[in-house]
């Protein structure tokens, strides 16, 4: 293993104390955001004691910053990277704007911001945003109540609120099916009153639905996550009282979204699916029941073809998987196992 670059040559030096920080000190990476590939590049956020928080570009050879979004030690601290396999979009605060939508193609030129929804230096605070064809972006950000369902084309006239659920809400989990039509979304509410639930739109308001509410009138329940496209269809992890959490599936429709499989028979849960990959026309997820522990299990968006790959550790004894990563033809997987 060798270095590529170092970006951050200033010694690490570590924040001490209980304080907040401002993401300024000498760290390089941002550990709680994963590197996004593009065709023949990688994008990663890092930090430098002269940028701050930017986006920067890694071709194979040599790595580089792609823009200066906001000029100076502070930073525009990008977030939430996301393509569509031709462009990157992520949020960024460029210090005029406020905290919104950006695109970029790799170069300096082609890294703009590309929808001002609340305009001002407020900026609607974007959170996952997620692609549909034909060039619209998907988000939920601030709204005149609270947090609402955003779209943009990256036009004035093309930007505007789908829907406003109000305050105390939160939008996120956004992501897109594998035809490029629908996002799918996790809508959570205030305690007690509007527990968690998933949502689909198309990016019109007409469109924007509710598909699956309160599972069970149990307290924590709900609260759909982990999703992964299939086909037409999307698989995701919900929770139930009766159930834990376990294996759901939709097709866009409130018929069609129910429970796949419930992996461990009764109320304790049977599924990890945020430790999971697409593997062509299959997902392999961590799965666990009471004879086999916790093994690798594999779907093909059916009940019958939801079932353990291999029992790798015999018996009740588990497994211990760390994470599942499918290459960009989604072909071959890797995955970290003990």
């Amino acid at each position: 293993m060798t270095v590529v670059k170092d970006i951050n040559a200033t010694p690490f030096t570590p924040i001490v104390g209980s304080g907040p920080t401002t993401g300024r000190n000498n760290t390089p990476f941002r550990e709680d955001r994963k590197f996004l590939k593009l065709g023949t590049r990688l994008f990663f956020i890092a930090n430098t004691l002269s940028t701050g928080l930017e986006l920067f570009v890694y071709d194979g050879t040599k790595a580089w910053l792609v823009k200066d979004i906001r000029p100076g030690a502070i930073g525009s601290d990008p977030n939430d990277l996301m393509t569509d396999g031709s462009r990157v979009w992520f949020s960024a605060d460029d210090g005029v704007h406020g905290r919104e939508i950006w695109v970029s193609d790799g170069t300096k030129a082609g890294t703009k911001l590309f929808c001002d929804a609340i305009i001002g230096s407020a900026g609607s605070s974007p959170e996952d945003p997620a692609h549909l064809k034909g060039g619209k972006i998907v988000f939920g950000g601030v709204s005149p109540q609270g947090q609402g369902l955003w779209v943009s084309d990256g036009t004035t006239a093309g930007t505007s609120l789908l829907i406003d659920f109000g305050k105390d809400t939160r939008l996120r989990y956004f992501t897109t099916d594998s035809a490029g039509s629908k996002v799918y979304f996790q809508y959570s509410g205030p305690y007690l009153t509007k527990r968690g639930a998933l949502w689909v739109t198309d990016g019109t308001k007409a469109g924007s639905k509710l598909l699956l509410s309160t599972i069970s009138s149990r307290p924590n329940s709900d609260f759909p996550s982990a999703f992964r496209p299939l086909g037409s269809k999307v698989l995701f992890a919900a929770y139930s009282y009766y159930k834990g959490l376990e294996l759901w599936i939709t097709d866009g429709t409130a018929r069609g979204t129910t429970l796949l499989k419930d992996v461990y028979s009764g109320r304790v849960s049977g599924t990890i699916l945020s430790t999971g990959a697409v593997l062509g026309n299959k997902v392999l997820f961590v799965g666990r029941t009471a004879t086999q522990g916790t093994e690798l299990w594999v779907s093909d968006g059916t009940a019958t073809g939801t079932r353990l790959i291999k029992d790798m550790v015999r018996g009740r004894s588990s497994s211990t998987i760390y994470d599942i990563v499918a290459d960009a033809t989604g072909a071959k997987a890797w995955i970290a196992i003990r």
